[in-house]
This record gives structure tokens, C-alpha cells and sequence, in this order.
């Protein structure tokens, strides 16, 4: 009897898992996927192969695999769990919905109870489909037509969403609200209020505040009205306080109520009186009275004493004649009270040379 270990001067040696039995320290026999190589046990070389000689060829194929090497899957239609075929060609029964000799190929998802042909994939078609394999459209109003020709049944008048239609009952021109498509005029997407008669995307929008191909984009609440172009949804105009082609991005705090310029967000007008600037963050002259200016930084309620200029940037003359009461100079910049002996001029900077 041969058993699964031997003995060797007095090690004990054990038959590897993949070994069926061993002799003399070497396995004699090996498990499904694997062939005897001299004194080892070596896995099949390919992954569907249960039973090989060697590592070229397999005698053979683990259920589901085909071909002379077992490395073809069966088809996912052939009946089976796994999938079973035959070795040599991969041909097998079909499960419900398949078709073809290796039941590769779908049934149409038209065919009546998902059943069709196993030779040639022909079925009974459900209503409003036709053709061999029932993936042809019925061009018909009510959806009902020859299962053979595609021809209308009970043919009437010609359908209100049509301009005219053919002698078989298909559309020739469509109403507006509706578009051509494979035959039959159908309505445009719900929030269009006209769309191409080709495409079906929108031409107009029934609401003033929805934009798309499909109307189905609402214009940003920042749009004035909440409009705006509705191909891209950039807005006309913008809420006060807000700015950008879509109206969604807040003016600066410091603007004042009459919100910013829409492509820049530039003030029309600063909330604080002490500020200016494009975005009134700059701060008014110390110079001017109450530090009060405009948007341009001119001084608004003047300039504090001794000082003139648009910004209060100068200085009155320090050769002005001395006063009790207000600026030594004018807005100008001209000393009030004439000049200190010695200087002369409007603003007593003109030194008087004396001999």
C-alpha cells in the first residue's frame, strides 16, 4: 500500500496538498489542475482546465470552459450554473432571451415573453414594433401596425399634433409644440414653449425664468425679474447688490444701496461717507472736513483750516497774514489777510528781495 508520507532516515517527509500519493519523498499521483512533472505536482497552465498531461494541452475543461486549451468561457446564455457547452465548438441549449448556436446573442427586448428563435432570433413582436426581430418602430398613432410590413392598421384621420400626413398615417410636418421624430410628431419637452422641429431642443422657454436646451434650468435669483438669455442663462441685468453674468456674487459691503457696476462690481457709491474708491476701501483724506469725500476722494464738505486743494492735499502758505478767525487761504490756496512783510503774491510765496 502507498502511503500519502514516507520515512527518511528519520525524517518524516509529508505528500504536498496537490499530491494524491507519494513514494520514495515524490509524488505519484496529483489532485484536478495539476500533472505530474518528474518528482512534482504543476498546476495546469490554463485557468479552465481541470484535468491536463502536461502543460500544452488539456484533457479535460472545467464546467463552463471550452477548446482544446479550456481558455474560451461559455456563453452567459447557455443554460447552466455555471454555463455548460460543448468542449469542441462552445455550442450549448439556450436560456429563455438568448439565441445562436453558442447563445451569444440577445432576444429584442420587442419580442413578446422575452422568447425567441434559437436559430435566427425571430419572434412574436409586442404592440407598436415589427420585423423579423421586431426592432423596427410602428410609425403609427395608437402605435398599431403589420408585424410584417410596418404598414398602419385602421388608418384615420390625420393626428392634431400634425400639419399633414402621409396616405399610411405618418406625419409629413409637425404643429408648433411638437417635433418630427422617426415619423411621428412628438411634443416638445415640457417647459418649451417651441423647440426645433428636428433636434427637439427648445427654441423659446414658456417661463421667462427658465433657460436650456430643455427649459429645465431656472435663472439665478440675482437676475433682475429673474430673466435671462436662455441659451446660457447669463442675466439681463442684476438686483441691486448683486453682480456678474449670472448675477450670484454679493457687491461689497461698503457699497452703497444702488449696488455696483454688473461686469466689475465697481460701487455706485460708497455706504460710508469716509471711504472711496472703485470699491470705496480706500479711506478719505484726514484733511477733509469731518473726513468726508465723494467717490473720487474730493473732499465733500471741505477742508479742515489751513489746508485747500480738490483733496485737501495742500497747505495754506506759512507767510500768510495770521487771522483770529478760520483758514490763513482760500480754496485756491490765495491768503485771505495779504502776506507777511517781506513775500508777496496771491499765496505769499514770492519772496521780496530787499536791498
Amino acid at each position: 500500500m502507498i502511503l500519502r508520507f514516507v520515512f527518511l532516515q528519520g525524517a518524516k517527509f509529508i505528500c504536498r496538498p496537490v499530491c494524491t500519493s507519494c513514494s520514495d519523498s515524490r509524488c505519484i499521483g496529483c489532485i484536478d489542475g495539476y500533472f505530474l512533472s518528474e518528482k512534482d505536482c504543476r498546476q495546469c497552465t490554463f485557468d479552465g482546465c481541470q484535468m491536463c498531461s502536461d502543460g500544452s494541452s488539456c484533457d479535460r475543461c472545467q464546467t463552463g470552459y471550452w477548446g482544446t486549451t479550456c481558455n474560451n468561457a461559455c456563453s452567459a446564455g447557455c443554460v447552466g450554473l455555471p454555463p455548460e457547452c460543448k468542449r469542441g465548438d462552445g455550442h450549448c441549449t439556450c436560456q429563455q432571451g438568448y439565441y445562436g448556436s453558442k447563445c451569444d446573442q440577445t432576444c429584442s427586448n420587442n419580442c413578446r415573453n422575452n422568447t425567441c428563435s434559437v436559430t435566427n432570433g425571430s419572434c412574436e413582436c409586442t404592440e407598436g414594433h415589427y420585423g423579423e426581430r421586431c426592432t423596427d418602430v410602428c410609425k403609427c398613432y395608437g402605435g398599431s401596425c403589420d408585424i410584417v410590413t410596418g404598414q398602419c392598421d385602421n388608418i384615420s384621420t390625420c393626428p392634431s399634433q400634425c400639419t399633414s400626413c402621409s396616405d399610411n398615417g405618418v406625419c409629413a410636418a409637425c404643429q408648433t409644440g411638437f417635433f418630427f421624430n422617426n415619423g411621428m410628431c412628438v411634443a416638445c419637452p415640457q417647459q418649451c414653449e417651441s423647440c426645433n422641429l428636428t433636434t427637439g431642443v427648445c427654441t423659446k422657454c414658456k417661463n421667462s425664468y427658465n433657460y436650456g436646451d430643455l427649459c429645465n434650468y431656472t435663472c439665478n435669483a440675482g437676475c433682475f425679474n429673474q430673466t435671462c438669455i436662455f441659451i446660457s442663462g447669463e442675466c439681463f441685468t442684476c438686483y441691486a447688490g448683486y453682480f456678474g453674468s449670472f448675477c450670484n456674487i454679493s457687491c461689497s459691503v461698503l457699497c452703497s444701496s444702488s449696488g455696483c457696476a454688473m461686469q466689475s462690481g465697481k460701487c455706485h457709491g460708497c455706504s460710508n461717507t469716509t471711504m472711496y474708491g472703485d470699491f470705496c476701501d480706500i479711506s478719505c483724506s484726514v484733511n477733509c472736513q469731518n473726513s468726508q469725500c465723494n467717490q473720487n476722494g474730493e473732499c465733500s464738505s471741505g477742508c479742515i483750516i489751513n489746508h485747500y486743494g480738490s483733496r485737501c492735499q495742500s497747505k495754506c502758505s506759512d507767510f500768510c497774514n495770521p487771522t483770529t478767525t478760520g483758514s490763513l487761504c482760500d480754496v485756491n490756496g490765495s491768503c485771505r489777510h495779504g502776506c507777511v512783510q517781506g513775500f508777496t503774491g496771491d499765496d505769499c510765496k514770492t519772496s521780496i528781495c530787499v536791498l
